[in-house]
């Protein structure tokens, strides 16, 4: 019978054993804190109770004692574990637990001491006092009660050794293993206490930190939520738990039944959050799994790096320059609006292609030597000038700025700079340079012809051919002179690039073109960029410019004491700027 009953209790406290993890629940439930101890006590008083039953059982099968207790250890461990079912449905009990099983516990002591006095022969009784003096630690709190409890113990090993209750022999044992005991539970608190002050630093940088850090079963529900939630959202932990946390903040991302299925290990990412008072705020996460059933997400406040970006993102976008990113292998990683906008490429077509792609190909060596002296010399906001090309085929003149990019180890990761355009600047350099070398050319013919003798010249109208012939510096296509005779200008000599006399001795009347006329009388230079859109030259449209391909033209009255004696005519085919037909009143000079 006995064998039957050991085998019963030994399955049931197996049984229960494997349970302890489900009756204690997870350690991280916030809200569950003040749950712990009565819990802990209720499976000391179940496991109490069982043990005294099993280890009596057992003693009375091999006979252990001399003196059996088994009815009376039976009967103690059914009263506790009687007392730990009633404490599972009575809340007072439940709330109480831990005071009745200190009790328990001390008077079960008591019991133990009384029976090594009854009993001297029995060893069962000093192993048991040894046992539960060891345990003691444990479960006797707060540690004050454990100091009373030992310095009773103690006090009763001096009053046996004093007045010989027990043998001399069980006295000593009793004291010695005592005092090893002792030993170990002092080193045990110390370093409980040692534990405790990590544990408090590790709380107070969970709960008073500026990260966030929650925890959640595997369907998504909270099971805990560190205090620093008040200072960031403005919720309190109690308010978040189970599913509050994702529907006090409007997570769009979080679906409850897919949260295993998207759950991603060690992985950053960035969540928009609703706010106690209204506003959002951006948490990035990091979640490692714990175990099965726990994931921990660790979250920190990065909205003002959020704002900072935008307003970043918003100086790149609107900037009226070309900015730019690009690695080290001189891949595009990032360029501006702006910059698809003048150029008129895709993001797809510029991101992740080379930077050579887009500049002008006598210019791409020198583009490359660029960054290798910038790697190399670590040359930052070093400027380089060049044309890159339009998707359209164009090419615009760039200014460039480029600093190096560099991590937090000084390794090199790319480049990043801004360029202007510098198309109309470059333009504007070309014209002037073009310019100052046709005022070089008139200065060299007006020295020329300053220096020329022209006695040995057969007739004027060789002079004047020579002349006309050194005007030709102007680039014009036609340079030629027309004599004014009664109201009519005839073409007397003349100068053409692709050596045609198209209107050689041609005619014309004043009654045929009246304005041009009186505008010559009146000692007036006609300076026609474009002919077509020129007052003074309307009347030749049809019957000269469209007929002779002429776009420009510049008409120069010469006048011989006072009156009018011909006009030298400067004619291109194409049009000319103001600033570059005004050039070519010097040449005119020169017949003049």
């Amino acid at each position: 019978m006995l064998e039957i009953c050991l085998i019963v209790f030994m399955g049931f406290l197996i049984y229960q054993f494997f349970n302890i993890k489900n009756k204690i629940g997870s350690f991280i439930e916030k809200n569950k804190e003040k749950e712990v101890s009565p819990k802990e006590y209720q499976l000391y008083l179940l496991f109490f109770s069982i043990t005294i039953i099993v280890i009596e059982i057992i003693n009375e099968i091999f006979k252990l004692r001399p003196h059996s207790l088994l009815y009376v250890n039976l009967t103690i461990g059914g009263l506790i574990l009687l007392f730990y079912y009633l404490a599972i449905k009575i809340e007072y009990l439940r709330n109480k637990i831990s005071v009745f099983f200190i009790s328990i516990f001390i008077l079960f002591t008591g019991h133990i001491a009384h029976n090594i006095i009854i009993q001297p022969h029995d060893i069962v009784p000093i192993i048991a006092l040894l046992i539960t003096f060891y345990f003691s630690y444990s479960v006797l709190r707060p540690i004050k009660i454990y100091w009373y409890y030992t310095g009773a113990l103690f006090l009763f090993h001096i009053i046996n050794l004093a007045f010989d209750f027990i043998p001399m022999k069980s006295s000593v044992l009793l004291l010695t293993y005592s005092l090893v005991i002792f030993v170990i539970n002092q080193v045990k608190y110390a370093i409980f206490l040692n534990t405790r002050d990590n544990f408090r630093f590790t709380n107070e940088i969970v709960h008073k930190g500026s990260s966030l850090t929650i925890a959640s079963n595997k369907k998504g529900e909270l099971i805990f939520c560190s205090e620093s939630i008040l200072e960031i959202l403005g919720y309190t932990p109690d308010e978040v738990m189970g599913m509050g946390f994702w529907q006090l903040t409007e997570d769009p991302d979080f679906i409850s039944e897919q949260f295993l299925d998207q759950y991603q290990d060690n992985i950053l990412y960035t969540r928009k959050l609703k706010c106690k008072n209204g506003d959002y705020k951006y948490i990035q996460w990091k979640d490692k799994r714990f175990s099965e059933d726990l994931f921990i997400g660790i979250g920190q406040d990065i909205t003002e790096q959020i704002k900072l970006h935008d307003q970043y993102k918003n100086l790149i976008q609107t900037a009226a320059d070309i900015i730019f990113e690009i690695d080290t292998d001189g891949n595009f990683t990032f360029i501006n609006e702006f910059a698809f906008s003048v150029l008129h490429y895709t993001e797809k077509e510029v991101i992740s292609k080379h930077y050579a792609n887009f500049i002008h190909p006598a210019h791409r060596k020198k583009v490359a030597d660029f960054y290798k002296n910038l790697e190399e010399k670590e040359f930052n906001h070093d400027t380089i000038e060049f044309p890159i090309l339009k998707k359209n085929g164009d090419a615009i003149w760039i200014s460039q700025k480029v600093i190096i990019r560099k991590n937090d180890m000084g390794d090199t990761i790319g480049f990043a700079g801004i360029a202007r355009d510098i198309t109309e600047l470059k333009n504007n350099e070309k014209e002037k340079r073009i310019r100052l070398e046709k005022i070089e050319a008139y200065t060299l013919s007006t020295k020329k012809l300053s220096t020329t003798d022209f006695s040995h010249y057969e007739s004027l109208n060789s002079v004047i051919n020579f002349i006309i012939e050194e005007a030709a510096v102007s680039k014009a296509s036609r340079i030629s002179f027309w004599k004014y005779y009664n109201n009519t200008i005839i073409c007397k000599n003349i100068y053409s690039r692709d050596k045609s006399d198209v209107y050689y001795k041609e005619v014309m009347d004043k009654a045929s073109y009246p304005i041009y006329f009186e505008t010559l009388e009146n000692k007036t230079v006609i300076n026609a960029s474009d002919v077509f859109n020129k007052l003074e030259t309307s009347e030749f449209q049809k019957a000269y410019f469209i007929k002779n391909k002429i776009q420009s033209m510049l008409d120069v009255p010469i006048f011989f004491n006072g009156k009018l004696a011909g006009v030298v005519c400067f004619e291109s085919t194409i049009k000319k700027g103001n600033g570059i037909m005004r050039t070519l009143i010097m040449p005119a000079l020169l017949l003049t």
